[in-house]
């Protein structure tokens, strides 16, 4: 599983299919991390005991189709990690995709079709996600009122010493972080779904501008600034934006990984070419009111004006807005961070 990660991780990094396929994993979900993390033979005799059996009963290419029904499998809990997986399984139909999309000669209604699909199975991932929950074994009330997919916080023990105040909080720290890395690839992803990345980091740094090609990046950016896959788009360029306001604090007030410097600044790419191309008037005067909804599900329907973060979605603040995703990169919009993000949020 591990060499799968990774090698979705590069692929991702480097607008690549990746080496490994889906099919070609037939191997156990791997043990939980306290399995592995066990400072005795006695403690990890115990852990290994107590591991969910449904895992052992459960293959990685079984996890990785069960958005699609038609594997039959035990039913368990899914752990963050395991969501992650199942969310790098879609790299190489979404890199597909993309270059499908792209193809002039693709019928629209067949890139509809992908694109559903697409979507669909990323909400799928979102909502095992979203229903993910730890609990404290050792607190009776705890164990009564956890809900039906919550799984023992004992799970992500390690070598913490439990002699300590606050070793829960290092305890609880590690599904957190990786639900918070989750959120951003199932964003990341989402966002590829729904524009051509490539093209606007093209735009965004000058590249090919001059001449017919540029005139065919500028047309195809003005088209997809007026269409709703921008405002999808839009939409989780703003989730990316609120999730780090809300959490990043807790990993340190800036993003450490990679893939959190991706989501980022793909989020703040679409908000820039949205205020670049985007056919909509200038609100002049009233860029400063903040009296527009907010980027919402209800917006994406219906259109209009619209805000994010408290700032209208037009283009004399687009700059400031975008310097707000900037502010959870290590180094700003002018340091080196950034600047890898850029390099590998393209397709």
């Amino acid at each position: 599983m591990y060499l799968f990660k990774i090698d979705a991780y590069i692929a991702t990094f480097r607008s690549q299919p990746p080496l490994l396929r889906p099919e070609d994993m037939h191997f156990n979900l791997p043990n939980t991390f306290s399995f592995w993390n066990q400072r005795s033979l006695e403690s990890f005799d115990s852990f290994s005991a107590a591991e969910p059996i449904e895992r052992s009963q459960t293959t990685i290419f079984d996890l990785m189709h069960s958005p699609f029904g038609d594997k039959e499998m035990s039913p368990f809990v899914m752990f963050p990690e395991d969501i992650q997986i199942g969310i790098y399984s879609m790299q190489s139909r979404i890199w597909e995709f993309v270059e499908q999309a792209r193809d002039s000669d693709v019928d629209d209604a067949t890139v509809l079709t992908i694109r559903r699909l697409l979507v669909q199975q990323l909400d799928y991932w979102k909502r095992q996600l979203d229903g993910f929950s730890t609990y404290d074994m050792d607190d009776p009330t705890a164990v009564e009122t956890r809900p039906a997919r919550a799984v023992p916080d004992r799970y992500y023990w390690g070598l913490e010493d439990h002699s300590q105040p606050g070793w829960k909080n290092v305890v609880l720290a590690r599904p957190n972080a990786l639900i918070f890395d989750t959120m951003h690839l199932y964003h990341l992803f989402s966002i590829h779904i729904y524009t051509d990345v490539r093209n606007l980091c093209r735009l965004a740094s000058n590249q090919d501008s001059e001449g017919d090609i540029g005139q065919r990046r500028i047309s195809a950016a003005i088209k997809w600034a007026s269409t709703d896959n921008a405002r999808h788009a839009l939409l989780h360029a703003s989730s990316i934006l609120q999730l780090n306001k809300r959490d990043a604090h807790a990993f340190g007030g800036v993003a450490a990984e990679p893939l959190t410097l991706m989501a980022l600044y793909a989020g703040a790419l679409v908000v820039w070419a949205y205020g670049r191309f985007s056919q909509t008037r200038c609100l002049e005067k009233h860029c400063g009111e903040t009296t527009f909804p907010e980027v919402d599900g209800k917006w994406v329907e219906t259109w209009g004006f619209a805000s994010m973060d408290g700032l209208p979605l037009c283009q004399c603040v687009m700059d400031e807005l975008v310097e707000r995703f900037a502010g959870f990169v290590p180094g700003g919009p002018g340091g080196w961070a950034y600047h890898v993000g850029k390099l590998i949020a393209r397709p």
